[in-house]
């Protein structure tokens, strides 16, 4: 822009920089600036609060020149100056917080206090008092100055920091209007003459979102010695109704560097509205000078812009500038349009001032374009979504910030460019402001917010857009006192603005009707609370209206979709209805929803409307839930059985699942015809490395009925087979076998088969004479082997079913009975009228547990039940069957034996209870019972089944039989008494074990094994499970401590099961008593995780070979065992 046209209202600092270069600026600092303009111009008005009320600076006088200003300054520095504030007094450069409204006093204790060599800290009233303490803590200030009106802030933030003195300003000048008489008792302390390079103030960010203001200094050179001194025919009065507190004292130094006079709005006492700033330039105009340049940020101009004489103002002024925050378009193009020459200013306090809109007013309307011909400061860089960045270079006369490498200042402010004007930008957004949803998408609210608020003036009194870590954005209107009887009626009123801002908007800035709340404040009561520069506090409106917003997000809260009591054959047509009202059309129910238009935004806030209206408060629906199911339709059927309690990944997965559970069935359940005649006493058994396959094998070998045993062994030789089962029963406390004899090694009475399990060998790969030798002499088979791994699909179990299948061949060509060991995790969902789970067969495979262990074993079942429905087929009154040919044992928590208390080492309660050695402590797991049955008198009861002569066949089923201890005492609380007690004891090695929270016990556990020298590490293995089961995230992924079947749940009750009828040992089985806990845990703190060389030799060779997994027992508890990897 050429010399004669330049304008201080307009002159940004790189056209300042090309004037000063031919006029020098003398002035560097503050002080000189005043202390020039009082000897140059000492007469001219230099400043002058257009209030009625209260005369100014000088007596008798409003506006008031140069001369009193200065000279008003240095009389309060001294008065200050008797209240301990001068350089060195808390620092060598104090920093002095100034709190108060825009006023007299606000102004002269600014000045004086760099007089004094101060830097101050201008504090926004608005500001919270944890704000206020946080950023002087920051700056490290030592006195606040504050007004009247702010003294309890300061008290207040005294009371928390106390290195923090307080002055009242009011008080200390004596409640005087005039600053024309030093303190006639205060001893001077001497004028600093401050250096450019010396900080002069420190303005502050607003803490819109996070509520920490963060502190930005100005040093004297950047406010003061980069402004032009223009010619005197140029001073133009300026009125500024920005608080002092923010650009106010920047509009004050660019007015006076050109000798110009500034009118301020008395903040102090008036509220800023269109009546009080309308009655404040009419003072103004009476006064004199009469102002013919006006500036505001937009919120004032908005309020202006609705009042006929505000309007007709603004239309005489020479310039309106704006700045601070963007415009509402509407508002700025109906102020051109009404002749209005509105220009915008664009500048930052890292800076200074950038670019305007200043233009020939008379033929160019392009007020939001701000022009860029300086391309050697200032340069735009694109970035998404057609944006580009404002990116100021290295070289700009003011930078206080630099953030790039070559030294520039990328600003975080978004432009989008004229289409057909060069070197013309229109602002559009903060890129570090915008409001972040959830799926990382930013846009801007203010500008949303400000279309329709300016679209609505007489309908709305605000609005409020929220959204931020959310999945899509809502909103908040917020009606004029007229709008606040119907807020349908208001919804209809204001939805076509909204409507054609959503058109303009991208898609995941858009809103639905839904997500609009209509919120009636009080007409006394401000909606939101507003930073000086007009814009909305953003964190503090978000804890104001959390409920408001937290029913926006649950529409079933809310007046738009009221939850319904919606019958299950409805869910399709009521899914149908959300989808019309929120898209405004209907839908084809069995058509693709992507393809009818429904982008994936829609989907989020769908999503949540079917949540909230269909489902229980804890049930959810996954985010892409409705693009996974494609149409409403099948939507509906998915919700569906969401209703009757099933999960996420059973409806999903349990179609094909339970589908290929019904598959193997049909697969495996051709049997063969034939049948032969038992002709020996014969037992195959599977499983006798295991601990229940032990014992059984141990009652086998000392049963003078029986003549052979063979166990079929995974492994590749007779000699490894042999070790194997040997080995087992051993560890178990148990006599091993006979040495093997090579050359003989089907001699004796047990014979270890190398074997393999698996669908391809349907003879278990034995050769053709072993395979006829059992086939001839097998009268009974013991099916108790099976892969525990629980994270295995339902196909990785096929070898097991298959081979379920061979064992059933077998015993059909050889006349023989079978007995399958099965989980009761097998029919988990399976409960009677009683809630227990009945001793009979299930033929839903939705009753079994959720995972392949327990899917296979369902299977299993149906197998051995269509094996027993061909055996039997030809017998009328199957109760009359003496031996059934198939039964199933669904087996319950086993623990250590009776004589010996021999548990299995790798399963989780042994585990847990070997964890008090090193923890010194163990968990209270309150009521929980100790229903464990001894391995022993498990396998007793498993043959005592085998070898009834009158098994039940009720309702001509396959029998089933719980084998499980069914006493509700001790509970896990008596037993830990007992442990505790014996620990102390001289046999129980003195060790003193607390009882602690299951949270306490898994934090000392941690702390035991994070020194990474304690051997334990099969229970190091466990604790993430532990953490599942008893540390449940806040999610509620886990469950309850102590949440079992064991207080009289699955499958569980205080009487003997049906299995109690055909086994003495089931019928007669007492609780476990002291001795028998007292035994476990003797051995458990012998042998699991003792740091001896022995057992972490044994321990480490587990861990090689083993992999830890959990197996559902009986009830809804679980178990822990250790697989070996196949």
């Amino acid at each position: 822009m050429a010399g004669p046209d330049l304008c201080y209202f307009t002159c940004t600092l790189g056209q300042a920089e090309r004037w000063n270069q031919d006029n020098p600026n003398p002035c560097r600092t503050v002080q000189s600036l005043l202390d020039h303009q009082a000897r140059s111009i000492p007469n001219l008005p230099a400043v002058a609060f257009a209030d009625r009320a209260r005369q100014g600076i000088s007596s008798g006088k409003i506006a008031s020149p140069f001369s009193s200003v200065t000279a008003a300054a240095n009389n309060l520095a001294e008065a200050l100056s008797c209240h301990g504030i001068f350089p060195g007094s808390c620092g060598k450069r104090p920093v002095i917080g100034l709190l108060g409204r825009s006023s007299v006093e606000f102004l002269l204790s600014w000045l004086a206090l760099m007089e004094l060599g101060c830097s101050v800290l201008l504090l926004a009233p608005q500001l919270e008092v944890a704000a206020i303490e946080h950023i002087c803590e920051t700056c490290a200030v030592c006195v606040i100055v504050s007004d009247t009106e702010n003294r309890d802030k300061t008290n207040q933030v005294r009371q928390v920091s106390a290195g923090v003195n307080g002055i009242a300003l009011d008080e200390m000048v004596g409640g005087k209007p005039a600053f024309n008489k030093p303190t006639p008792s205060c001893r001077k302390q001497g004028r600093h003459t401050c250096q450019p390079s010396e900080v002069a103030y420190v303005f502050h960010t607003s803490g819109t979102s996070s509520g920490r203001p963060k502190p930005i200094p100005e040093t004297h050179h950047a406010a003061v010695a980069l402004l032009p001194q223009l010619p005197q025919n140029k001073n133009f009065p300026t009125f500024s109704t920005t608080p002092l507190y923010h650009g106010g004292v920047a509009d004050c130094l660019r007015a006076w560097a050109s000798g110009a006079m500034i009118w301020l709005f008395p903040e102090r006492r008036l509220p800023i509205t269109a009546a009080n700033v309308r009655s404040c330039l009419e003072f103004a105009d009476q006064q004199g000078p009469a102002p013919v340049f006006f500036t505001s940020v937009p919120y004032v101009l908005q309020i202006m812009a609705e009042d006929a004489d505000c309007l007709q103002r603004l239309r005489n002024m020479r310039l309106v500038g704006v700045g601070g925050a963007a415009l509402a378009p509407a508002v700025g193009n109906a102020l051109v349009t009404h002749g209005v020459n509105l220009v915008s200013r664009y500048g930052s306090v890292e800076c200074g001032f950038l670019l305007t809109s200043h233009r020939d007013y008379a033929v160019d309307r392009e007020w939001q374009y701000l022009r860029a011909d300086d391309a050697e400061h200032i340069s735009f860089e694109a970035r998404e979504d057609g944006l580009s960045e404002l990116v100021v270079a290295h070289n700009w006369p003011h930078l206080a910030k630099r953030n790039r490498e070559d030294g520039s200042y990328a600003t975080s402010d978004l432009f989008i460019p004229h289409p057909k004007m060069p070197n013309a930008w229109k602002y559009h957004s903060r890129a570090d402001a915008q409001l972040t949803l959830s799926n990382g998408k930013k846009f801007d609210p203010a500008p949303m917010e400000a279309a329709i608020l300016s679209s609505s003036p007489h309908l709305l009194r605000d609005v409020f857009i929220f959204g931020s870590g959310r999945e899509y954005p809502g909103m908040l209107l917020f009606p004029a006192a007229a709008a606040q009887t119907d807020p349908e009626a208001l919804m209809e009123a204001v939805w076509p603005s909204i409507d054609r801002m959503n058109q303009e908007s991208q898609n995941h800035a858009r809103m639905s009707r839904l997500m609009i709340s209509v919120v009636n404040v009080p007409e006394n009561q401000t909606p939101l609370d507003k930073s000086s520069k007009g814009t909305i506090l953003r964190s503090r409106a978000e804890a104001r209206y959390s409920r408001e917003i937290h029913a926006t997000y649950n529409p079933c809260q809310s007046r738009s979709l009221p939850e319904q009591d919606v019958a299950d054959g409805d869910i399709s047509g009521h899914i149908c209805r959300i989808f019309e009202q929120f898209l405004g059309r209907r839908i084809d129910p069995d058509h693709d929803v992507y393809q009818q238009g429904v982008d994936s935004m829609a989907c989020l806030q769908l999503r949540t409307l079917i949540k909230s209206t269909l489902l229980k408060r804890h049930e959810d629906l996954p985010a892409n839930i409705i693009y996974d199911m494609s149409t409403v339709r099948a939507l509906a059927q998915y919700v569906s059985e969401m209703r009757q309690g099933r999960g996420h990944l059973e409806i999903l997965e349990e179609h094909d699942e339970l589908g290929a559970m019904r598959g193997l069935v049909g697969e495996f359940t051709r049997f063969p015809s034939a049948r032969y005649e038992p002709r020996g006493r014969a037992v195959v058994l599977t499983g006798a490395t295991g601990a229940l396959g032990a014992h059984i094998l141990n009652l086998l070998r000392n049963d003078p009925h029986v003549q052979k045993v063979y166990c079929l062994v995974r492994a590749q030789t007779f000699v490894s087979a042999h070790k194997r089962v040997s080995d087992g029963l051993k560890a178990r406390g148990m006599p091993g076998l006979e040495p093997f004899q090579e050359g003989l090694p089907r001699a004796g009475r047990i014979e270890c088969l190398p074997s393999q399990l698996h669908e391809r060998s349907p003879h278990f790969n034995l050769a053709e004479p072993d395979w006829m030798r059992v086939r001839d002499s097998v009268t009974l088979v013991v099916h108790a082997a099976w892969a525990v791994n629980f994270t295995l699909r339902l196909n990785s179990f096929r070898d097991n079913i298959a081979s379920t299948h061979h064992l059933l061949n077998l015993a059909i060509a050889s006349g023989a009975r079978l007995l399958f060991i099965s989980s009761l995790s097998a029919v988990a969902s399976f409960h009677d009228s009683d809630g227990k789970i009945p001793e009979t067969l299930s033929h839903n495979p939705g009753h079994a547990s959720a995972v392949g262990y327990s899917r296979s074993k369902w299977v299993a079942e149906q197998i051995c039940a269509a094996a027993y429905n061909q055996l039997t087929a030809g017998v009328r009154d199957k109760s009359m069957v003496n031996q059934s040919p198939v039964t199933i044992i669904r087996v319950g928590q086993l623990c250590g034996d009776q004589s010996r208390g021999v548990w299995n080492a790798s399963e989780a309660y042994p585990l847990m209870l070997s964890t008090a050695k090193m923890a010194k402590c163990l968990p209270n797991l309150g009521g929980v019972s100790m229903d464990w049955l001894p391995v022993d008198l498990a396998a007793k009861a498993v043959l005592e089944i085998a070898g009834c002569r009158a098994q039940r066949a009720v309702c001509h089923q396959i029998p089933v039989y719980h084998v499980l201890n069914w006493h509700l005492q001790p509970t896990w609380s008596q037993g830990l008494k007992w442990i505790t007690a014996d620990a102390k004891s001289e046999t129980g090695g003195r060790i003193d074990i607390e009882i602690v929270h299951p949270q306490v016990w898994l934090s000392r556990l941690e702390a035991a094994f994070g020194d990474g020298m304690n051997p334990h590490s099969t229970a190091r293995s466990l604790l993430p499970f532990w953490r599942r089961v008893y540390a449940p995230d806040k999610n509620g992924d886990g469950g309850e401590i102590g949440d079992t079947a064991s207080n009289g749940g699955g499958g569980h009750s205080s009487f003997p099961p049906c299995a109690g009828s055909v086994s003495n040992t089931m019928q007669t089985l007492r609780p476990l008593n002291r001795v028998d806990v007292i035994k476990m845990w003797h051995w458990i703190r012998n042998n699991v995780g003792v740091a001896r060389a022995y057992d972490t030799t044994v321990e480490n060779d587990v861990k090689n070979k083993c992999t830890a997994e959990v197996r559902p027992d009986y009830k809804e508890g679980v178990t822990i065992e250790l697989k070996a990897k196949l």
